[in-house]
């Protein structure tokens, strides 16, 4: 029994030896000491939370466990890029003490932050929608449906403030994500709308609301007008409503689509023809009744352009039959073919890169290793990356199905007239792509550039008719679409204001593009909203006396009294000239965008009053006080007509100053010019401060929905409609409070539109090779590639 003593003693010390050195070759940092470390505390988790962990902080550990937690809980690896994630690291790693496990919260204490983070989310809206936002607000909404088919209905709110460097900058938010519940009538929609305002204490100052061309939302203006104008609040069904351009594009679109096919063969014969209605009007009455239009704007019963006084198509037989077999259709199930299992996929590249590297496709020509693309209805502009994919493709594609097994396949190859066709229909479809693509930004003003975006597609349009004479019955169809709603667009004033206020068109483009007539009512518009608050700020001054400059700043009064100050001896900074800015990222892209609808109108058309310097707030008060001293035996009715009258002087006086004065560059960045400006052209700034939230297009709730996918996963079905529409306030503040944090005025331009990249960002790494060196244990040539595709710095 003694004799077996001293084993236990040996193992005891041996185990101590063993520690004292694993802690000394962490301490020193002696080779391999994170490896060490690492294999220590794998577990700490599960230790006593009250014990300090033995293991000290390592770089390789935090990582190791990091990578852990994305592979365990199905994170994405891109997750250690989040700002927020990285400052939580930031943020524990100055804690004093070592963290426990008691120290992390767990969910139902995430549950209880989450809702005080939104409600003190909403205080900060509402507190600064009450006081800081300048001007009115405006919106757009739309609905969005869950995977379990719950109904969503967004609401984002966009207005002009000053942020903390005293610089105009144009905010938005999501106001509501609200659940919806019973039909989704206008009138629902409408009191939905309504209690949003109320809950956000807005009720008072609605602006534009931008929706898509859904007949419930004409209801819902409808409804809307009713409920505020009884609640005596100015708001009009029409005057308020605009309609989503990138939506009316597609609109258009889909209506030039459905007439491509309206071809009236002289062979064809059917039943309804013989009753005497033609097949090119029994397509278009069919198509037409699959596609949304505004029925207040578009009715059912109008007629659209077919082909049959298409004199070029009707002397092409061939092409005429290879249309009316309906190209994009066969375009489709062809796609289908070679997408339709992994191995075809696979198949399709590997002949990609075997003729690229054999140059089996012409000298010169490099195929991109790209796969094909389906294209969705709801998807602006898919359609076109769909075809021109394809074409881009088309070399690849007739390779892979002209090898052995692919005879069944290989019958879905198009012949070169059909190949013509596609290659026409392409043309046509890359006008309305790089137009679309103008007017969906949410950071900067868009809607001066509607007018001349709409004239800009239509002209470019009618440019096509010649190239493409072939299918000019469906460029047709789109231009009557795009003219009906141009026509509504011209009648609509708060285009013509944001066009006024834009220093690059001002009423230049108005008088090239308008007659005479209209012109003068624009500008009467703008008259009429310049008074409405010059005669606001006198009847202020009025019941004020010289005391305007006290008055708080506020959306239902003058911010004139900002440029009082100065004459009074207390400056303003919110009016001191901020240094020179150059243009910011959207400007600068918007300018780019026209750029290149020139360069596209250049392609197919190869087919084919002194200014004055005074003061125009003393201009004013003196016309005032001349007023006044005439009027002072005069009655009160009389008084105040010889006071609007002079009003009207000053504010035309300001008007005529600032159209005289010379045009700035289409890239102006509108927010600093207006920054800059604002005592130049006090009365035109409050119209500015107006119209720079309106919003062209309503991609700021598609965004919306995008995120809202993200957070509806299989995995979170679960989740109630509140804390969806918590989650998703929250997430939508959270990145535009980065977003606008950064301010990206010096940025370039892309030089690919994000919906594009999106489409267009598939197999980057080819899966074949990628599957060789990991399985052959060529890790490092494996993350080089890998690298090399995302762009990762070495």
């Amino acid at each position: 029994m003694g004799g077996m003593s001293p084993l236990p003693i040996h193992k005891a010390a041996t185990s101590l030896a063993l520690e004292e050195w694993r802690k000394q070759v962490v301490s020193n940092r002696l080779k391999g000491w994170e490896e060490l470390a690492f294999k220590q505390s794998h577990n700490s988790l599960e230790q006593d939370d009250n014990a300090h962990h033995a293991e000290p902080f390592t770089a390789l550990g935090l990582s190791r466990r990091i990578v852990r937690w994305i592979a365990a809980d199905d994170q994405a690896i891109n997750v250690v890029e989040s700002p927020l994630f990285r400052e939580i690291l930031l943020y524990a790693s100055t804690s004093p003490h070592p963290l426990t496990n008691k120290d992390i919260l767990h969910r139902t204490h995430a549950h209880d932050l989450l809702v005080r983070e939104y409600e003190m989310e909403i205080q900060r809206l509402r507190d600064e929608l009450k006081a800081k936002a300048l001007g009115r607000i405006s919106f757009t909404c739309d609905l969005w449906s869950s995977q379990d088919l719950s109904g969503y209905f967004a609401l984002s709110v966009h207005y002009c403030k000053r942020d903390s460097q005293e610089r105009l900058t144009l905010s938005s938010r999501l106001g509501a994500f609200r659940n919806l519940t019973g039909q989704h009538t206008g009138r629902n929609l409408a009191e939905e709308f309504v209690a949003v305002l109320e809950e956000l204490d807005i009720i008072d100052k609605p602006g534009c609301i931008t929706i898509d061309n859904a007949s419930n939302c004409g209801t819902m203006m409808e409804e809307i007008t009713r409920i505020l104008t009884a609640k005596g609040i100015p708001f009009h069904r029409e005057g308020n409503h605009l309609r989503c351009f990138p939506h009316v594009v597609n609109i258009s679109v889909r209506h030039g689509l459905s007439a491509l096919t309206e071809i009236q063969l002289p062979t064809t014969s059917s039943a309804s023809e013989r009753a005497g209605l033609g097949a090119s009007q029994v397509a278009c009455m069919a198509a037409a009744a699959s596609i949304p239009i505004d029925p207040l704007l578009l009715p059912r019963s109008d007629t659209l352009p077919d082909a049959s006084t298409n004199s070029a198509l009707q002397d092409d037989p061939g092409y005429a039959a290879a249309l009316q077999d309906d190209p994009i259709k066969m375009a489709r199930d062809l796609i289908s073919v070679c997408r339709s299992s992994g191995q075809r996929r696979e198949e399709l590249q590997r002949t990609i890169a075997e003729g690229n590297q054999a140059r089996r496709f012409g000298p010169g020509v490099v195929i991109p290793q790209a796969q094909l693309l389906r294209d969705v209805d709801t998807r602006w502009s898919s359609t076109f990356l769909m075809i021109d994919r394809l074409l881009e493709l088309y070399p690849a594609v007739e390779a892979f199905l002209q090898k052995p097994g692919y005879d069944t396949e290989a019958a879905h190859l198009l012949t070169p007239t059909e190949l013509d066709v596609l290659e026409d229909i392409r043309g046509y479809l890359l006008i309305p792509h790089r137009v679309q693509e103008l007017l969906s930004a949410d950071q900067s003003p868009t809607a001066s550039m509607v007018l001349p975006a709409y004239e800009e597609l239509l002209d470019l349009l009618k440019l096509a008719r010649s190239k493409y004479p072939k299918i000019s019955h469906a460029i047709d169809a789109s231009i009557a679409v795009l003219e009906r709603y141009m026509g509504y667009t011209r009648q609509n004033r708060v285009y013509a204001l944001a066009m006024m206020i834009n220093p690059a068109v001002k009423i230049s483009w108005l008088k090239r593009n308008w007659n005479a007539e209209e012109v003068q009512a624009a500008e009467s518009w703008m008259i009429e909203a310049m008074l409405a608050y010059c005669t606001r700020e006198r009847q202020e001054q009025s019941q004020l006396g010289t005391s305007t400059a006290a008055c708080a700043p506020g959306p239902s009064s003058s911010l004139l009294h900002l440029a009082a100050r100065s004459a009074s001896g207390r400056s303003s900074p919110t009016l001191l000239t901020p240094p020179s800015a150059p243009p910011s990222r959207s400007s600068r892209a918007q300018s780019a965008g026209f750029a290149s609808l020139q360069e596209l109108r250049r392609e197919l058309s190869s087919s084919s009053i002194p200014s004055t310097t005074s003061d125009s707030n003393s201009q004013g008060e003196r016309s005032t006080h001349a007023s006044q001293r005439e009027s002072e035996h005069d009655s009160e009715a009389e008084h105040e007509a010889r006071l609007v009258e002079a009003d009207k002087r000053t504010v035309e006086d300001e008007l005529q100053r600032y159209v005289q004065e010379e045009l700035s560059n289409w890239d102006v960045d509108l927010l600093y010019y207006w920054d800059t400006h604002a005592r130049s052209f006090p009365y035109l700034f409050r119209v500015a401060l107006d119209i720079l939230p309106v919003q062209a297009s309503s991609v700021t709730s598609e965004r919306v929905f995008s995120s809202s996918k993200e957070t509806d996963t299989l995995r979170r079905t679960g989740l109630d409609a509140a804390m969806m529409e918590i989650l998703q306030v929250l997430k939508y503040a959270i990145n535009q409070e980065a977003r606008e944090a950064r301010k990206p005025r010096v940025t370039p331009p892309p030089s690919r539109s994000a919906s594009e990249a999106t489409l267009r960002h598939d197999e980057m790494i080819d899966s074949a090779e990628a599957s060789r060196l990991i399985h052959s244990g060529r890790y490092c040539e494996f993350l080089r590639l890998v690298h090399q595709v995302h762009g990762d710095s070495a």
